[in-house]
């Protein structure tokens, strides 16, 4: 029975995001030839990296009693500066799990069905220094009811 949620449960979140996250390139002047422009990350890999991480942060760090899972990553662009600026432009969803139940430790996303179908879009900067174990929040842009408290340290898993 429980594989049959977390199959249904996949299931719903890969139709979700094909049906509703497409890849929309930026329109604007091309940067891509400018030394420390900020640039298109197509990377599938880092992509892959940084939808988990931000979910993580975004999970660790958020006022909201629930957890929410990231269910698009619609943009993600880079910039080397020292260490790397990524943006992101992210659909989440909330979940049936709440963080008085369910240790952030213990959270695992596929064990939580989506509470809604809403999705909530937000834009998020966030500067990485890998090699110092460095995670700043720049600055993030959501709906009025999403707030990060970024004064909160994270350890990312």
């Amino acid at each position: 029975m429980i594989w049959l949620r977390i199959f249904l449960f996949l299931a719903a979140t890969a139709s979700l995001c094909a049906a509703h996250c497409v890849y929309e390139e930026e329109s604007g002047d091309d940067d891509t030839n400018v030394v420390g422009a900020l640039t298109e990350s197509n990377n599938h890999d880092d992509r892959k990296q940084m939808a988990r991480l931000i979910n993580d942060i975004w999970n660790a760090m958020s006022t909201v009693d629930e957890y929410y899972h990231l269910t698009c990553l619609r943009s993600l662009k880079q910039q080397i500066v020292a260490g790397i600026k990524y943006v992101a432009r992210v659909e989440f969803t909330r979940t049936s799990c709440n963080k008085r139940h369910v240790a952030y430790d213990t959270y695992d996303e596929t064990s939580c069905v989506d509470a809604t179908i809403s999705s909530h879009e937000c834009t998020i900067s966030i500067w990485l220094k890998p090699w110092e174990n460095f995670i700043q929040i720049n600055e993030y842009n959501c709906d009025p009811d999403f707030k990060l408290d970024v004064s909160k340290s994270i350890e990312i898993r």
